[in-house]
């Protein structure tokens, strides 16, 4: 129980989406990444559901995509990973990418 409570309390100091996945993106951890979407069977094209500890409004009003999620927090090497297996981008990505401040974008 007291683990529990821990756990809740991080996260919620945090304000940021618990889930691996998210973390992964983050962090621009893509050897982890790939590893954790095999093993998981996720689809690159899907949706990261929500969290009650996300404050961020944008992920509020609605669950972002893996790639609008990796252009948010302008994870480089994730994006390229996932843009060489075919997912395309769109005029949709557009607030995500200026979030991210990253110049290449």
């Amino acid at each position: 129980m007291n683990e529990d409570i821990e756990k809740f309390e991080k996260n919620r100091q945090k304000f940021e989406n618990e889930k691996r996945i998210c973390s992964l993106i983050r962090d621009d951890l893509v050897e982890e990444f790939i590893q954790y979407v095999h093993q998981n069977n996720i689809s690159l094209s899907s949706q990261i559901n929500g969290s009650f500890f996300e404050t961020n409004s944008i992920f509020i009003e609605k669950d972002p995509t893996i790639i609008e999620y990796a252009f948010f927090f302008g994870s480089i090497r994730i994006i390229t990973y996932i843009l060489n297996k075919g997912i395309k981008l769109s005029e949709k990505l557009w607030p995500f990418a200026i979030h991210s401040n990253n110049a290449e974008f």
